[in-house]
């Protein structure tokens, strides 16, 4: 059933499921924008998490599609998973005051929150485990290296946080955190300093060799999976603190000129009717 509503322009925020994009879902009937933090997800799986792929039609065994650029980096993830795994299995896990927490793949955040709860816990784990004599169920993982994907993952949770509210509108918001994204993930050869989440100075250190093949490879599928429309112009342009920044998120002047036709067209269809000329009538 197409839904027709007079002097308004219907758009319909959505996951990239195919049965929301295909010929007869709802881009049939709505012009579909599709939800950002889903795309966040996307680049965060594709790239940390194992893929199964097809070869003459047959699927083959999950396998980390970046592993040999940066192995390091994936055997850390691998044995801080088999570590929580072994934590709940023989019940050591209830003994930590923080609880490992398993990643959930269907969780945009999965994947940061098992490596916070393994961080938060690892030396007391260890201890635990050495009294079993079962400690090499966490000498694969390499602490500095955690800290550095947490690092990482925890700006891809800000920007979801900012973009996921149902009852706010965050479409203004889209090009700020792609541009915001981008600098996150450039490679740096040196440490920086920055603000913390209460105005503190922090020191970020440089990007180690392990880390740095992980960020060109997020970077590269942001700027696959985030495109823009007229519609983040427009949508911009009605946030006066964002307005006068398109340019600085990376619009290109054809967008932007897009965008602002598709907002005067939107203006145009919901301003109120102009009332008749008033007539002068001949005896006047």
């Amino acid at each position: 059933m197409t839904v027709q509503a007079a002097n308004w322009q219907v758009v319909v925020k959505s996951d990239a499921a195919g049965n929301n994009r295909g010929a007869e879902g709802m881009s049939s009937q709505f012009e579909l924008d599709l939800c950002y933090c889903h795309r966040i997800s996307i680049v965060i799986n594709y790239v940390l998490r194992k893929q199964t792929r097809q070869v003459d039609g047959v699927n083959q065994f999950p396998v980390y599609l970046f592993y040999d650029e940066s192995p390091f980096v994936y055997d850390t993830i691998d044995a801080s998973k088999e570590l929580v795994t072994y934590m709940k299995q023989t019940k050591l896990n209830k003994q930590l005051k923080n609880k490992m927490k398993q990643d959930v793949a269907t969780h945009f955040d999965g994947l940061l929150i098992m490596l916070q709860s393994v961080s938060a816990e690892l030396d007391e784990s260890t201890e635990l485990l050495k009294k079993k004599k079962q400690e090499d169920h966490a000498e694969k993982i390499f602490e500095e290296l955690l800290d550095e994907l947490i690092r990482l993952l925890h700006y891809f949770k800000l920007a979801s946080t900012s973009l996921e509210p149902f009852n706010t509108p965050t479409l203004h918001f889209v090009g700020m955190w792609l541009a915001k994204l981008k600098a996150h993930f450039q490679l740096r050869d040196e440490p920086i300093t920055v603000n913390g989440t209460n105005g503190e100075k922090m020191t970020i250190p440089a990007d180690s060799e392990n880390i740095a093949p992980i960020k060109v490879r997020l970077l590269k599928q942001l700027e696959e999976k985030f495109f823009f429309k007229p519609l983040h112009i427009a949508a911009a342009y009605l946030d006066p603190l964002q307005k006068n920044r398109p340019k600085d998120y990376g619009f290109t002047q054809e967008l932007i000129d897009q965008g602002l036709i598709y907002l005067k067209d939107i203006m145009r269809k919901v301003s109120p009717p102009k009332p008749p000329a008033a007539s002068m009538s001949n005896g006047m």
